[in-house]
Protein backbone atom coordinates (compact mmCIF):
# COMPACT_ATOMS: atom_id res chain seq x y z
CA UNK A 1 0.00 0.00 0.00
CA UNK A 2 2.75 2.34 0.81
CA UNK A 3 4.51 1.84 -2.66
CA UNK A 4 1.66 2.20 -4.14
CA UNK A 5 1.40 6.11 -2.22
CA UNK A 6 4.99 6.73 -3.37
CA UNK A 7 4.13 6.19 -7.08
CA UNK A 8 0.70 7.75 -6.80
CA UNK A 9 2.44 10.93 -4.86
CA UNK A 10 5.17 11.17 -8.20
CA UNK A 11 2.02 10.65 -10.60
CA UNK A 12 0.70 14.09 -8.83
CA UNK A 13 3.75 15.47 -9.15
CA UNK A 14 4.32 14.98 -12.92
CA UNK A 15 0.83 15.84 -13.79
CA UNK A 16 0.93 19.26 -11.22
CA UNK A 17 4.17 20.51 -11.92
CA UNK A 18 2.66 24.15 -10.19
CA UNK A 19 1.23 21.73 -6.95
CA UNK A 20 1.91 24.68 -4.66
CA UNK A 21 -0.61 26.97 -6.39
CA UNK A 22 -3.76 24.50 -5.84
CA UNK A 23 -6.47 25.48 -3.09
CA UNK A 24 -5.61 23.85 0.40
CA UNK A 25 -8.51 21.39 0.10
CA UNK A 26 -6.91 19.78 -2.81
CA UNK A 27 -3.30 19.88 -0.96
CA UNK A 28 -4.46 18.44 2.24
CA UNK A 29 -4.81 15.29 0.69
CA UNK A 30 -2.01 15.39 -1.49
CA UNK A 31 0.26 15.67 1.69
CA UNK A 32 -1.12 12.94 3.65
CA UNK A 33 0.06 11.07 0.61
CA UNK A 34 3.43 12.78 0.42
CA UNK A 35 4.15 12.32 4.24
CA UNK A 36 2.75 8.22 3.84
CA UNK A 37 5.43 7.88 0.71
CA UNK A 38 8.13 9.78 2.40
CA UNK A 39 7.44 7.11 5.35
CA UNK A 40 7.73 4.14 2.52
CA UNK A 41 10.85 5.86 1.40
CA UNK A 42 12.74 5.91 4.65
CA UNK A 43 12.54 2.36 5.12
CA UNK A 44 13.53 1.24 1.57
CA UNK A 45 16.72 3.85 2.43
CA UNK A 46 17.84 1.71 5.61
CA UNK A 47 18.35 -1.24 3.65
CA UNK A 48 19.23 0.53 0.39
CA UNK A 49 22.97 -0.60 0.60
CA UNK A 50 21.46 -4.36 0.50
CA UNK A 51 19.28 -4.28 -2.81
CA UNK A 52 20.73 -5.14 -6.19
CA UNK A 53 21.14 -1.68 -7.68
CA UNK A 54 24.07 0.21 -8.89
CA UNK A 55 25.64 2.79 -7.22
CA UNK A 56 24.24 4.87 -9.17
CA UNK A 57 20.68 3.74 -9.15
CA UNK A 58 21.21 3.76 -5.44
CA UNK A 59 22.15 7.33 -5.61
CA UNK A 60 19.72 8.40 -8.18
CA UNK A 61 17.25 6.90 -6.09
CA UNK A 62 18.34 8.67 -3.08
CA UNK A 63 17.91 11.55 -4.87
CA UNK A 64 14.79 11.43 -5.84
CA UNK A 65 13.21 10.48 -2.41
CA UNK A 66 15.13 13.48 -0.63
CA UNK A 67 13.54 15.80 -3.06
CA UNK A 68 9.77 14.39 -2.69
CA UNK A 69 10.75 14.83 1.05
CA UNK A 70 11.92 18.53 0.37
CA UNK A 71 8.23 18.86 -1.62
CA UNK A 72 6.07 17.29 1.08
CA UNK A 73 7.78 19.99 3.73
CA UNK A 74 7.07 22.61 1.30
CA UNK A 75 3.19 21.78 0.53
CA UNK A 76 3.21 21.59 4.44
CA UNK A 77 4.82 25.29 4.27
CA UNK A 78 2.28 25.87 2.21
CA UNK A 79 -0.44 24.94 4.04
CA UNK A 80 0.54 26.66 7.10
CA UNK A 81 0.53 30.39 4.36
CA UNK A 82 -2.72 29.43 3.17
CA UNK A 83 -4.32 28.69 6.52
CA UNK A 84 -5.99 32.25 8.34
CA UNK A 85 -3.36 33.07 11.61
CA UNK A 86 -4.96 31.73 15.24
CA UNK A 87 -6.43 35.12 15.63
CA UNK A 88 -8.39 35.38 12.42
CA UNK A 89 -9.25 31.71 13.20
CA UNK A 90 -11.00 33.10 16.67
CA UNK A 91 -12.50 36.08 14.97
CA UNK A 92 -14.34 33.52 12.15
CA UNK A 93 -15.31 31.04 14.77
CA UNK A 94 -17.09 34.04 17.07
CA UNK A 95 -18.78 35.64 13.83
CA UNK A 96 -20.18 31.60 12.15
CA UNK A 97 -21.12 30.12 15.72
CA UNK A 98 -21.97 33.24 17.60
CA UNK A 99 -25.44 31.77 18.66
CA UNK A 100 -23.96 28.67 19.58
CA UNK A 101 -22.63 28.32 23.47
CA UNK A 102 -18.91 28.74 23.28
CA UNK A 103 -18.26 24.83 24.84
CA UNK A 104 -19.78 23.88 21.70
CA UNK A 105 -18.56 25.71 18.99
CA UNK A 106 -16.09 23.79 16.23
CA UNK A 107 -13.02 24.51 14.83
CA UNK A 108 -13.33 26.63 11.47
CA UNK A 109 -11.27 24.61 9.38
CA UNK A 110 -10.83 23.70 5.61
CA UNK A 111 -11.69 20.50 4.92
CA UNK A 112 -8.92 17.55 5.80
CA UNK A 113 -7.33 20.03 8.13
CA UNK A 114 -7.75 19.61 12.08
CA UNK A 115 -5.99 21.78 14.67
CA UNK A 116 -3.06 19.26 15.23
CA UNK A 117 -2.45 19.36 11.17
CA UNK A 118 -3.04 23.16 10.90
CA UNK A 119 -0.45 23.11 14.17
CA UNK A 120 2.32 21.66 12.23
CA UNK A 121 1.46 23.33 9.18
CA UNK A 122 2.20 26.85 11.20
CA UNK A 123 4.88 25.46 12.60
CA UNK A 124 6.81 24.79 9.51
CA UNK A 125 5.64 27.96 7.51
CA UNK A 126 6.88 30.09 10.21
CA UNK A 127 10.25 28.75 10.70
CA UNK A 128 11.87 28.79 6.64
CA UNK A 129 15.91 28.55 7.84
CA UNK A 130 15.21 25.48 10.37
CA UNK A 131 13.20 24.16 6.95
CA UNK A 132 16.52 24.49 4.76
CA UNK A 133 18.60 23.40 7.50
CA UNK A 134 16.66 19.61 7.68
CA UNK A 135 16.94 19.55 4.19
CA UNK A 136 20.84 20.36 4.28
CA UNK A 137 21.56 18.01 7.03
CA UNK A 138 19.00 15.52 5.23
CA UNK A 139 21.61 15.19 2.23
CA UNK A 140 24.79 15.60 4.09
CA UNK A 141 24.33 11.94 6.30
CA UNK A 142 21.87 10.66 3.40
CA UNK A 143 18.28 10.73 4.38
CA UNK A 144 15.50 12.32 3.61
CA UNK A 145 13.86 15.38 5.39
CA UNK A 146 10.67 15.12 6.69
CA UNK A 147 8.22 17.26 8.63
CA UNK A 148 9.00 15.28 11.74
CA UNK A 149 13.18 16.27 11.58
CA UNK A 150 11.82 19.90 11.07
CA UNK A 151 9.26 20.09 14.02
CA UNK A 152 11.64 17.99 16.35
CA UNK A 153 14.72 20.78 15.53
CA UNK A 154 12.23 23.51 16.04
CA UNK A 155 11.18 21.89 19.09
CA UNK A 156 15.02 21.64 20.12
CA UNK A 157 16.04 24.90 19.53
CA UNK A 158 12.84 26.39 21.64
CA UNK A 159 13.48 24.04 24.58
CA UNK A 160 17.57 25.34 24.47
CA UNK A 161 16.12 29.02 24.12
CA UNK A 162 13.80 28.36 27.53
CA UNK A 163 17.07 26.93 29.27
CA UNK A 164 19.29 29.58 27.97
CA UNK A 165 16.98 32.17 29.44
CA UNK A 166 16.50 30.28 33.21
CA UNK A 167 20.22 30.28 33.17
CA UNK A 168 19.68 34.07 33.12
CA UNK A 169 17.58 34.66 35.12
CA UNK A 170 19.14 32.68 37.62
CA UNK A 171 22.50 34.34 37.32
CA UNK A 172 20.68 37.97 37.33
CA UNK A 173 18.68 37.01 40.31
CA UNK A 174 19.77 39.28 43.50
CA UNK A 175 21.07 37.14 46.41
CA UNK A 176 18.56 36.01 49.06
CA UNK A 177 18.99 36.94 53.01
CA UNK A 178 19.28 33.10 53.20
CA UNK A 179 22.02 33.32 50.74
CA UNK A 180 24.03 36.31 52.02
CA UNK A 181 23.92 34.76 55.97
CA UNK A 182 25.13 31.51 54.68
CA UNK A 183 28.01 33.52 52.65
CA UNK A 184 29.14 35.19 56.36
CA UNK A 185 28.76 31.78 58.14
CA UNK A 186 31.51 30.24 55.47
CA UNK A 187 33.54 33.20 55.56
CA UNK A 188 33.25 33.14 59.46
CA UNK A 189 34.18 29.11 59.22
CA UNK A 190 37.08 30.23 57.21
CA UNK A 191 38.27 32.92 60.15
CA UNK A 192 37.17 30.20 62.83
CA UNK A 193 39.62 27.05 60.85
CA UNK A 194 42.43 30.00 60.98
CA UNK A 195 42.04 30.96 64.86
CA UNK A 196 41.56 27.19 65.72
CA UNK A 197 44.91 26.57 64.28
CA UNK A 198 46.72 29.47 65.35
CA UNK A 199 45.57 27.57 69.06
CA UNK A 200 46.28 24.49 68.09
CA UNK A 201 49.81 25.32 67.05
CA UNK A 202 50.71 28.12 70.03
CA UNK A 203 48.56 25.96 72.71
CA UNK A 204 51.24 26.99 75.26
CA UNK A 205 50.58 30.63 74.24
CA UNK A 206 47.30 31.34 73.66
CA UNK A 207 45.96 34.56 74.57
CA UNK A 208 42.17 35.45 76.07
CA UNK A 209 42.09 37.58 72.73
CA UNK A 210 42.11 34.68 70.25
CA UNK A 211 39.70 32.60 73.10
CA UNK A 212 36.74 35.47 73.26
CA UNK A 213 36.87 36.01 69.03
CA UNK A 214 36.91 32.30 68.88
CA UNK A 215 33.69 32.57 71.10
CA UNK A 216 32.43 35.22 69.59
CA UNK A 217 32.44 34.27 66.23
CA UNK A 218 31.00 30.68 66.92
CA UNK A 219 28.39 32.45 68.84
CA UNK A 220 26.99 34.51 65.87
CA UNK A 221 27.29 31.98 63.65
CA UNK A 222 24.80 29.48 65.80
CA UNK A 223 22.72 32.82 65.55
CA UNK A 224 22.48 33.65 61.61
CA UNK A 225 21.41 29.91 61.07
CA UNK A 226 19.32 28.91 64.06
CA UNK A 227 16.27 31.48 62.58
CA UNK A 228 15.91 29.39 59.16
CA UNK A 229 14.24 26.08 59.17
CA UNK A 230 16.19 23.52 57.98
CA UNK A 231 13.79 23.26 54.58
CA UNK A 232 15.18 26.31 54.17
CA UNK A 233 18.69 25.12 54.28
CA UNK A 234 18.38 22.14 52.21
CA UNK A 235 16.35 23.99 49.81
CA UNK A 236 19.72 26.66 49.05
CA UNK A 237 22.20 24.24 49.36
CA UNK A 238 19.71 22.18 46.37
CA UNK A 239 20.54 25.78 44.70
CA UNK A 240 24.33 25.68 45.46
CA UNK A 241 24.37 21.89 43.76
CA UNK A 242 22.72 22.67 40.79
Amino acid sequence: MEENKMEIFHELIKREPNILSLPIEQLAPISYVGHEAVKYAIGINKKLDKLPLTLQQKARWLADAQDMGDIVIDIEAHIGELLPSVDEMHKIQGEAQKNIRIPERKAVLPNGINSEKAYIARQIKDNPDIVEEVKKEAREIEDIPTKTAVLNKIRAIKAEKIAAQLRDEKIKQPKSTLQEHLDKCINMQSEINVILASIVQNKDQVKEQSMYELARLIRRAAELLKNYTKQEKQKWQKLLED
